[in-house]
């Protein structure tokens, strides 16, 4: 199974490689150019991705009979739209509409690209896909839904009662009927995020889920059972905390762990019966180097009723009765939340982990993360915020509401020294801080910004606003309330970066420029969209928050036997280390 790509008729976004390297005789600057839809583009100018299914035994393609995506596809062994039947006499894909407001599961034939609805939903909001940090999918499989092998049942993940439940359909020829929601209504609030293993003969199907009321967080991702009948429902993780399981045939490897409790290993049955103990993780290596230890919190949003989940960093070497500015990082996009809830958080793309809260508790900050209205994971009600409402940031109102709350439970925090910083739509979520709350936030650094949505690929931004709406568009950009800006703000970006193009900071500057604002602008001339894993922005960024916070000047050089104070250290997932 392929698909073609038809990109011909969508218009384009430029980036400038400025410089060659060093010894290479032409020094012209080379203009890159790639496709780029904006939400804005009418259908027919929108990439087409259209299913194939190949004999490789005939030598022949053959178009599957369904409707083209309109949104990047992935066919990879390690993510995939489509899932093969275990005899490749059949596949099954989830198909989305424009706009995220219907989605469609087929089955096709191998032999002739025959497809056909299994099932058709429609929603008055939005289609919650993959979200990178949640597990949804089912192995490489994007989604939640299965065919079983007799092609007698498919299984449905929906978030149609407001929590995402499975729902069974019995296959028929003439089309196919829904026969309910796994999940009664004392398991309402519980959420599936990830399909693990299907055992077909005894009709059980097992899932990683959260909402679990015996949990301190929500987010603590378990591992449970059910029939497909929906009897049986057991938890097989018992331990509060986040799970990651490895499934065997017999038994299962369970990793457990919380931001503030390090990482246990043990072998479990599949009734999850504690068999062994694996593996304690040491940290006193860790703790040695002056690792924090984060701390779980909880605060009330702004709405005054909803409690939202949140960790701290407690400055380094703290001095009884001082008070100390506080660094909150953002990420403020609705598709994932930013919050860890496992000790061992993978440092993606080589960047600081916390968002280099550690690195920032060495120089004598505190610093948060929290996840406001309008993230996923706890439900419709907290995650719809979002719905034509992206440029609420995910919650920004909650971060600025906060704070109070945050200085009685944290008497050491000095909530009139309060910075933000994030990348991409955290960099969005910073400038709309330092532009909505000038009065909180007295300094931001913000890199690579998405800071007109008008501007940004479509499959992103038509997920929570819908269709181009002028009107509506128009509130997400926010480089029109630039003539608010009072506290000191610090802009990056990559100039080789074609997620989000450079043009929208430099917009940005311009309107600054207009109304005669003082900001910072660091240029990354080698950088793409990973502006946070550069050492020189780290750097700067350090020394913008030291001199605008901690009102100290940062040293202009580092003396090599000092290296040892103030070096980058990133932590992997496996808990391995690099400087």
């Amino acid at each position: 199974m392929t698909y073609r790509a038809d990109r011909r008729t969508t218009r384009l976004l430029s980036v400038i490689e400025s410089f060659k390297e060093e010894g290479e005789e032409d020094v012209r600057p080379v203009l890159h150019q790639y496709p780029c839809p904006f939400a804005m583009d009418p259908d027919e100018e929108i990439p087409r991705y259209t299913l194939y299914v190949a004999d490789t035994k005939e030598g022949v393609l053959r178009r599957v009979d369904a409707p083209d995506f309109l949104y990047p596809v992935f066919t990879s062994s390690e993510k995939s739209i489509v899932k093969w039947l275990d005899d490749g006499s059949g596949f099954y894909f989830t198909w989305i509409a424009r706009g995220y407001k219907e989605a469609r599961l087929y089955l096709a034939e191998a032999a002739d690209g025959r497809a056909r609805v299994l099932i058709r939903e429609t929603t008055d909001t939005f289609f919650n896909l993959g979200a990178f940090q949640l597990l949804d999918g089912y192995g490489s499989y994007l989604f939640s839904n299965f065919v079983t092998q007799d092609r007698r049942y498919a299984f449905w993940q929906s978030e149609r009662n407001g929590y995402a439940h499975m729902y069974r359909y019995r296959l028929d020829e003439d089309g196919s009927v829904c026969e309910g929601d796994l999940f009664g209504e004392a398991e309402r609030e519980r959420i599936v995020q990830k399909l693990i293993y299907v055992d077909e003969e005894k009709g059980q199907l097992y899932f990683m889920g959260n909402g679990d009321d015996a949990c301190s967080d929500p987010l603590y991702s378990q591992l449970y059972v059910i029939g497909f009948a929906g009897s049986g429902l057991k938890r097989l993780t018992p331990e509060d905390a986040t799970h990651r399981v490895s499934i065997g045939e017999k038994s299962f490897v369970d990793t457990w762990s919380r931001v503030n409790q390090p990482p246990v290993t043990v072998l479990r049955d599949w009734k999850g019966r504690l068999i062994r103990r694996l593996e304690d993780a040491d940290i006193s290596k860790l703790l040695e180097l002056g690792y924090q230890l984060p701390e779980p919190f909880t605060v009330t949003a702004a709405d005054g009723k909803t409690r939202l989940y949140g960790i701290l960093i407690r400055p380094a070497r703290m001095e009884p009765g001082r008070k100390y500015p506080l660094i909150d990082y953002i990420y403020g996009g609705a598709q994932l939340y930013n919050v860890p809830r496992e000790f061992t958080w993978d440092n993606a793309m080589n960047r600081e982990i916390l968002g280099g809260l550690e690195s920032f508790s060495r120089l004598g900050f505190a610093g948060i993360i929290l996840d406001g209205r309008g993230t996923p994971g706890r439900g419709m009600e907290i995650h719809g915020f979002s719905y034509r409402n992206i440029h609420a940031c995910a919650g920004l109102e909650d971060h600025a509401s906060c704070l109070k709350e945050l200085g009685e439970k944290f008497p050491f925090l000095d909530i009139d020294r309060v910075g933000m910083w994030g990348n991409s739509a955290g960099g969005f979520a910073t400038v709309s801080a330092m532009l909505r709350y000038p009065q909180i936030y007295k300094a931001g650094v913000a890199s690579s910004g998405n800071y007109d949505q008008r501007m940004y690929e479509h499959s992103w931004t038509e997920r929570y606003y819908g269709l181009y709406e002028k009107e509506l568009y128009e509130k997400g950009d926010i480089t029109r309330l630039a003539g608010r800006l009072q506290g000191r703000l610090m802009l990056a970006y990559g100039a080789m970066d074609d997620n989000v193009s450079m043009s929208q900071t430099l917009r940005l500057c311009d309107e600054l420029n207009r109304h005669g604002k003082i900001y910072d602008l660091v240029v990354l001339p080698r950088s793409n969209h990973n502006v946070p894993a550069d050492l020189y922005f780290v750097r700067r960024k350090m020394d913008f928050f030291v001199r605008e916070l901690l009102g100290e000047e940062p040293p202009t050089e580092i003396a090599e036997d000092e290296l040892s104070k103030t070096d980058i250290r990133f932590f992997a997932a496996d808990g391995s280390m690099t400087e």
